[in-house]
């Protein structure tokens, strides 16, 4: 399980996903347009992550 969470305009974390088992998972703003993330992805149960680059991934979508 991941969450998915930012630091908001006080600092604090606020969470704004959590996913579910076998999900993909990506910061979506980041994916599309190639810019850096705000978002942070913590894994919360032991995980086991598979990693694809964002230009082979967008050739299947």
């Amino acid at each position: 399980m991941l969450r998915i969470y930012y630091p908001n305009d006080k600092g604090k974390e606020a969470t704004c996903y959590f996913s579910l088992p076998n999900e993909f998972v990506t910061s979506f703003s980041a994916f599309t347009t190639g810019n850096p993330s705000i978002e942070n992805i913590q894994a919360i149960l032991p995980t086991e992550l598979f990693v694809i680059e964002n230009k082979p991934l967008k050739n299947y979508i």
